[in-house]
């Protein structure tokens, strides 16, 4: 009795791939004609409607913003940022930029907008929703706006006609530095105002204090207290200096002569009236000032307070002064926040459509279509058989 050789998994998954690829190259081959005119009449199809596409070009500008020394507001927060590091507070300096990025300007609505209506960009792109925020997202479609890495921004326009997309671009640079300047105009009013009311405000304070130490100079008779001070340190050293020496010729007068004799008497009374001058002066007003001596530091630091609140609101009015003076120029300056380093010119070549790859694609994905449905529609004939033999035996 013969063996039965049984094939190996492996053997047999080879044997039913050989016969998954023979199945389907036969029926490439018996519906190749069908494959064949319906890949060529599609892709006919595809080229044809190919090249009645419009074709589109794009035209870029390439811009920088000024590079300008900081002023005013500006240069005084980065001082604030470098005083800021120098101390030890980096992470408290910021990142030592603007307040915002010419990109928030370029990609703003309002630019947009504006295009759009200065273009007509409604018909242009025969959009017939009416809605502006269809023509917006249309409009982007063929906007592209780009921070480069060497810090210029280049603004890159698609459009149908080369001339309008180069006019679309060079406008849109235009329409955007506009933007910029009324912000900046706004943003230095506002600023102004600010200025203005704080300046005021500094005004009033100077006054109040100046009234202050007027009043307090003339009620203790003070005016200069470190070269008071001075002066009245001298004359009670001297004072305590010449006690000192009459009380020494007192001791020698009394051991020569006796407590009673009249020069010892007279030298007494010498020293009685020199420790009341001391003791006046140290403890009644008017040896210095309308101020006791044993007070004088008391009413020196309320002078001195009083003085350094004057000196350092003079000091502020003094920083804000410039910086209203430039917010008042910033407001009517006219400035530009971008220049032009490219000019967008008409462009000579297509960016839109490509139609090599359009009909290359369409061949292929005709071709891959055709056999799906040569494969589907084999299967069908097949199922159809299989029930009809079924139904013919029953």
């Amino acid at each position: 009795m013969s063996e039965q050789i049984i094939p190996k998994n492996n053997e047999k998954e080879s044997i039913e791939k050989t016969s998954d690829g023979v199945f389907l190259a036969a029926i490439i081959v018996r519906y190749k004609w069908f494959i064949l005119i319906f890949t060529l009449i599609g892709t006919i199809a595809a080229t044809i409607i190919a090249f009645l596409m419009p074709n589109w070009y794009s035209a870029t500008a390439n811009v920088v913003p000024p590079k300008s020394t900081s002023l005013g507001f500006e240069g005084m927060m980065n001082n604030l940022s470098s005083t800021l590091k120098d101390i030890g507070l980096t992470k408290l300096g910021g990142k030592g930029e603007g307040a915002y990025s010419l990109l928030v300007i370029l990609d703003s609505r309002t630019v947009k907008d504006s295009i759009i209506k200065k273009y007509k960009l409604m018909e242009r792109y025969e959009i017939e929703s009416g809605r502006m925020v269809d023509v917006r997202k249309a409009f982007e479609e063929n906007l592209e706006i780009e921070a480069e890495k060497e810090g210029n921004y280049t603004i890159t326009i698609t459009d149908k006609d080369p001339n309008v997309a180069a006019m679309m671009a060079n406008d849109y640079v235009q329409i955007a530095n506009e933007l910029a300047q009324n912000i900046f105009n706004l943003e230095s009013k506002i600023n102004k105002e600010y200025l203005e009311k704080r300046i005021k405000a500094t005004e009033d304070n100077i006054s109040r204090v100046s009234d202050s130490i007027r009043i307090y100079s003339q009620s203790k008779l003070i005016f200069s207290p470190q070269d008071q001070a001075k002066a009245l340190s001298t004359a009670l050293i001297d004072l305590k200096a010449e006690l000192m020496k009459q009380e020494i010729i007192l001791d020698l007068l009394t051991n020569k002569y006796g407590k009673n004799d009249p020069y010892t008497v007279m030298q007494s009374g010498v020293i009685n009236q020199l420790k009341t001058q001391l003791s006046n002066a140290q403890n009644e007003p008017g040896f210095g000032g309308n101020f006791a001596l044993n007070k004088a530091a008391e009413v020196g630091i309320e002078f001195m307070r009083l003085y350094s609140e004057f000196e350092t609101l003079n000091k502020v009015k003094a920083f804000l002064i410039p910086m209203l003076e430039e917010a008042r120029l910033n407001e009517i300056r006219q400035t530009q926040s971008l220049f032009i380093v490219d000019k967008a010119i008409p462009p000579d070549k297509k960016i839109k459509p490509k139609r090599s790859l359009i009909i290359l694609g369409a061949a292929v994905g005709l071709l891959l279509l055709s056999i799906i449905f040569t494969l589907v529609f084999n299967s069908y004939k097949s199922f159809s058989k299989q029930v009809r033999d079924i139904n013919s035996n029953n």
